[in-house]
């Protein structure tokens, strides 16, 4: 009995060890993938069309909301066309108001028909950028010549905010 527990065993193991002996592969190769992505952003507006309601000499002021997305650190030019209207450019507007993007301890000013720059925060490469656009309209300065300019006109001045890839 004990030598058929024994064969009965001895066949086993051999079955066993021929079966992993064809089940083994052939061949083997690997291929490793490389994820590249590309640099993306968004640039959104809480509103592109604000209006700046303003009276002389008490001024105003309008706030909208300025978001950046991006999956890299970003290098941010915002540009005016400086104020016009719909049949010409209209400089001496300009003086009178001041654009300001803010977030957190960071603050910007800029006057109509500029360019201004700024980067996103250092140490984060990537993220959603919450900031606030601002504008003032302010004719209480001694030197203000506010009559230069009719109060019958619509003034226009265009934002541009343009965002690249950060230069390391």
């Amino acid at each position: 009995m004990r030598i058929i527990k024994n064969l009965s065993f001895a066949v086993l193991l051999v079955l066993c060890v021929a079966v992993f002996v064809s089940a083994q592969d052939l061949a083997t190769d690997k291929a490793r993938v490389h994820l590249v992505v590309s640099p993306y952003a968004e640039v959104e507006f809480g509103d592109s069309f604000v209006s700046l309601y303003a009276s002389i000499p008490e001024g105003g002021a309008f706030t909208t909301s300025l978001v950046l997305k991006t999956n890299t650190a970003l290098d941010v030019k915002v540009a005016s066309t400086g104020f016009g209207t719909a049949a010409s450019r209209n400089d001496p507007v300009n003086e009178f108001v001041t654009y300001t993007i803010a977030r957190d301890d960071f603050s910007l000013e800029f006057k109509p028909k500029t360019e201004s720059f700024f980067s996103t925060p250092a140490g984060m490469k990537n993220g959603r950028f919450q900031y606030t656009f601002s504008g003032t309209f302010d004719a209480s300065f001694q030197e203000a010549e506010w009559w230069s300019f009719n109060s019958d006109l619509h003034y226009f001045d265009d934002i541009i905010v343009t965002v690249s890839k950060a230069a390391n």
